[in-house]
């Protein structure tokens, strides 16, 4: 809770009206000074339910709160969806459609694409390795041994 109000809302939300009560007649200072006591307190009772209720009976109670989502989870997020954060190419090799991970925001106008399908593996070695100074007769050398694709 950043606020007064939400350090109040989430002592009620809790259940611990006493606490709740006292927070709202406290200065910003007095707050701040009770809490690292309050956080530990805190931690002991959320301790008793699983994330999901404590999302729904904070958001319920005006408090903003989320829980810490698995990246398989937050992508399966109906919001993540609509939002355009994953696009899907389809692979060079295999004719396989993949999704990959475009932007996390959107743009008023366009945004971030996907261009074409992912590079095979080795597609570019031998660019970078030329721009890495690498001589012809030793690229040569790495691909024929194996060492880059």
């Amino acid at each position: 809770a950043a606020t007064q109000r939400q350090v109040v809302r989430t002592w009620r939300a809790l259940g611990e009206a006493a606490i709740a009560d006292e927070r709202e007649a406290m200065t910003r200072a007095e707050l701040d000074a009770v809490a690292e006591p309050d956080r530990a307190r805190l931690a002991g009772i959320l301790l008793d339910w699983p994330a999901d209720y404590w999302e729904q009976c904070l958001n319920d109670a005006g408090v903003p709160a989320a829980r810490v989502r698995r990246i398989d989870e937050a992508l399966a997020e109906e919001q993540t969806a609509t939002r355009g954060v994953m696009a899907q190419s389809e692979l060079q090799s295999g004719g396989r459609t993949l999704s990959f991970p475009v932007a996390a925001f959107g743009f008023e106008h366009g945004g971030p694409a996907l261009s074409g399908p992912p590079p095979r593996h080795g597609q570019h070695s031998r660019e970078v390795l030329a721009e890495a100074g690498f001589s012809a007769e030793e690229i040569e050398g790495l691909v024929a041994s194996g060492t880059v694709g």
